[in-house]
């Protein structure tokens, strides 16, 4: 396995978040690496560790009982595993994360975590910060499912992918299924299509 300072220049993208990362830390770590589709972690489980996304994307979701997955967010590198459970005091996971694509993972235990959010409050600051932008773009959309019609929502969700796609001719191909549009967007199949031919 390749050794801290190995894959800070890997992983330069990194530095920022680990620039007083205390030396012990720089030894006391794992890496794990998860293919796509693979799960980081279920919901309702015990964290016992806390993790670094240095490369990939992932998915965080909410696993309902009756089959239905609604995607809360999509995560891209860098960014945290269990941050969340962790500085909110809660011994167990809320949400399921995915991966979108290939990720690697540092983790450090939660007590060494705490350690170095205690220690380093450039760290800290950075942590709060992410913690926060994920509150932010949640709060931003939060109600839109319930206010808006099923045709406006799915005509926004079009309508934003166009924005995130480089302009060739006129038509923009939106490259998804509809049983993953149904997890974004948190309806059934058969609204979905509804709204779509609308």
């Amino acid at each position: 396995m390749k050794t801290f300072d190995e894959l800070s220049v890997q992983y330069p993208a990194m530095c920022p978040y680990v620039q007083n990362i205390p030396t012990r830390l720089k030894t006391s770590f794992t890496l794990q690496v998860y293919e796509p589709g693979a799960i980081i972690h279920y919901k309702d489980t015990p964290i016992e560790r806390v993790g670094i996304v240095v490369e990939g994307e992932h998915n965080v979701i909410n696993l309902f009982e009756n089959g239905n997955v609604f995607l809360i967010e999509k995560n891209k590198a860098i960014s945290f595993i269990g941050e969340v459970t962790i500085l909110s005091d809660y011994p167990r996971t809320s949400v399921t994360i995915q991966a979108a694509s290939r990720c690697v993972v540092l983790y450090w235990s939660v007590p060494n975590f705490l350690w170095w959010i205690e220690s380093d409050n450039h760290f800290l600051r950075l942590v709060s910060r992410d913690v926060a932008r994920k509150l932010y773009r949640t709060s931003y959309r939060s109600g839109e499912r319930l206010f808006y019609s099923s045709t406006y929502i799915v005509g926004h969700y079009i309508l934003s992918r166009f924005r995130e796609t480089p302009k060739v001719g006129e038509d923009v191909p939106v490259s998804t299924t509809r049983d993953y549009m149904c997890q974004e967007l948190g309806m059934n199949i058969k609204t979905l299509n509804r709204a779509i031919a609308k």
